[in-house]
């Protein structure tokens, strides 16, 4: 344990609380106390905060507290940490079926081990294994206390799939699978229990602080549990009250008026290269491992959604370097911005950057872009209607999350659109009039043209220490070209190898948006909205804000060179940043918006007792 707390920062919207360089029990409850003040202190402008084996990520608002509120109000809560009393820790017993299907590298330990399988198994359901920490992936429970005589190395080719609820050995490490993904763990063992449900409130069944006991169980009562937990499947239908909650800033959550209802506008005839349903994300949730995904470019959804007459946030399609072909099933209005997609209709090329009008039988695709990698399209009334998942449409493929069920697009989906009762005809039938409508465009000046070289300003930290004077001024002068493994997820950079001071690891902590980590080999990696909650490389610098949008429009062969900047300076810029993207309705809304190609009128959709009607209205001089 440190004899002063370090306080460092995490760009310019976190701040990195950190005990103490080594994991142990005293460390753990210095971290579950801190994490209990600062919920307890409701600090003004704290959004989140992600604690880990000896540190505690603080994320805030920066555009609602100054980063010295936050810190001076984190030192109170610590000063007052001798008075507060951590509730005692929950025994959580795990019901587990070890070997045969279930297990099918139980024998392998066993082998590696010189014991029976029956040993393994007295031995790994014999202990209480603290939880240090959630994170790595959604639910995922970090346990220490595995006896090292049933140690074994992760296997030398990781399985495609490891079915949820798998339980797993690595090094001398046991952990439990929350969801199915790929994984190199030796599986020696499968529990029904849910250790991650997205509808459940916490959605992780497993917290730090508390212990986990694994309980055999046979394979057949295995099977009893596992069918008794599907009969509480959560139903994935569009209902009025889905559609109560879809993603919004804090304070302006969106709520669907009485009479609510879904109607499918658009079919999907080819679902382009990786086409996801994105909203403004899902805050709140990295201290259980799910990251908050969302829209990569914020600022070109907010665009696509103005033209529409939409939120900012409405959930729209983000295209990724290919775009969908889309049959349209009834009128709708619809917009792209972002990459310089050229939308077809029929084969007819048409504007981006403005509204469109589309009818039924009409069937839209996309010219892909030259530079820049992704752009939006959105549907007029309030977005694509898919139910939110802890609060956001987003769709997070990794974690089955939001979206049209958690994955991306394939052929046959159908995208809906709410239909919200407005205000009566005189027959008493519910009118929805489309915001905006067809024929508007936005200002060249307010457009974003994408190139093939970046410049992406970041501060140094949280842990900049970790690396020479040589190694700083390597990674802020040199360029560095955008490989191949390049999504959601993160940038991996190629270019001039980044000096490490001494190790080259850290343990594991929180990740905040725009962490750039740099592995032992000294290349950058750039995490961004569906990163890992928690790495355990050091992390040189953190890209502010104000620039996460550009990275969402990198692509693969692109070149970024970094620049360093101060902590003042980047709120600065992110609120001019702010100001720039609330002025895209604005602009609309006041006439500055030039009409589109050919549009001699605004045309409007109107929904009258179940039937459309297409309506163009043009001012007189």
């Amino acid at each position: 344990m440190y004899s002063e707390t370090r306080y460092l920062l995490a760009g310019d919207s976190g701040i990195v609380v950190e005990f103490a360089d080594e994991v142990s029990l005293e460390v753990s409850v210095r971290v579950r106390s801190m994490t209990l003040g600062i919920e307890r202190a409701r600090i003004p402008g704290v959004v989140e905060c992600v604690p880990s084996y000896r540190s505690i990520l603080v994320v805030y608002d920066p555009l609602t507290a100054s980063p010295e509120s936050v810190e001076e109000s984190l030192r109170l809560v610590e000063a007052g940490l001798a008075g507060l009393d951590l509730p005692p820790p929950a025994v959580i017993e795990i019901p587990t079926a070890y070997g045969g299907e279930h297990g099918p590298d139980l024998r392998d330990v066993a082998a590696h081990s010189g014991l029976s399988e029956e040993e393994v198994i007295r031995i790994h359901s014999g202990v209480d294994y603290l939880v240090y920490m959630i994170g790595f992936h959604m639910g995922f429970p970090y346990l220490g206390g595995m006896d090292e005589r049933i140690a074994m190395p992760r296997l030398k080719t990781p399985r495609t799939l490891v079915p949820a609820g798998s339980i797993g050995i690595a090094g001398a490490q046991t952990g439990i699978y929350p969801v199915d993904s790929p994984g190199g763990w030796r599986i020696i063992g499968r529990t029904p229990v849910r250790i991650f449900d997205p509808y459940a409130e916490p959605p992780a069944l497993l917290k730090a602080g508390d212990y986990v006991r694994f309980v055999p169980i046979t394979h057949e009562e295995f099977a009893l549990l596992q069918a008794r937990d599907r009969k509480r499947e959560h139903p994935r239908t569009y209902s009025a009250t889905d559609m109560t909650a879809l993603a919004a800033p804090a304070g302006a959550r969106l709520a669907a008026g009485a009479g609510t209802a879904v109607e499918d506008v658009l079919e999907v005839l080819d679902p382009g290269l990786f086409t996801t349903v994105q909203d403004w994300g899902r805050p709140g949730y990295l201290r259980y491992g799910v990251p908050p995904s969302g829209a990569m470019d914020r600022y070109s959804l907010a665009a696509a959604n103005a033209l529409v007459g939409n939120e900012p946030w409405a959930p729209a399609l983000e295209m990724t370097l290919t775009g969908p072909v889309l049959r349209c099933l009834r009128p709708i209005i619809v917009a792209v911005a972002g990459a310089g997609f050229l939308p077809v209709i029929n084969g007819k090329p048409v504007g981006a950057w403005e509204s469109i009008q589309l009818n039924e039988g009409d069937v839209l695709g996309f010219v892909p872009p030259s530079a820049g990698c992704r752009a939006y399209l959105a549907v007029s009334s309030g977005g694509i209607a898919v139910p939110p998942v802890m609060g956001s449409s987003s769709t997070y493929t990794r974690g089955h999350l939001g979206g049209i069920e958690g994955r991306r697009l394939k052929v046959g989906d159908r995208l809906p659109v709410r239909l919200t009762g407005g205000r009566s005809a005189s027959n008493g039938a519910a009118v929805t009039r489309v915001s905006g409508g067809a024929g508007l465009r936005l200002p060249e000046g307010l457009r974003r043209v994408p190139g093939r070289e970046w410049r992406i300003r970041a501060i140094p930290g949280p842990q900049d220490d970790y690396f020479t004077a040589r190694g700083l001024e390597t990674f802020f002068s040199e360029e560095y070209s955008v490989t191949q493994s390049c999504d959601r997820m993160g940038i991996r950079l190629s270019g001039a190898a980044i000096e490490h001071r001494g190790k080259q690891e850290i343990i594991s902590d929180g990740v905040p948006a725009g962490a750039v980590q740099v592995p032992g080999e000294g290349q950058p990696i750039i995490l961004l909205a569906d990163r890992q909650s928690t790495g355990g490389y050091p992390k040189i610098a953190t890209v502010i804000s104000a620039d996460l949008d550009l990275l969402g429009q990198v692509r693969p062969g692109d070149i970024i060179k970094f620049e360093r900047i101060g902590l003042e300076q980047a709120h600065r810029v992110l609120r001019e940043y702010t100001t720039r993207i609330q002025s895209i309705p604005r602009t609309l809304e006041g006439g500055a918006a030039t009409p589109g190609k050919g549009a001699k009128a605004r045309t409007f959709v109107i929904h009258v007792a179940g039937r459309t009607f297409t309506v163009k209205v043009e001012e007189l001089p």
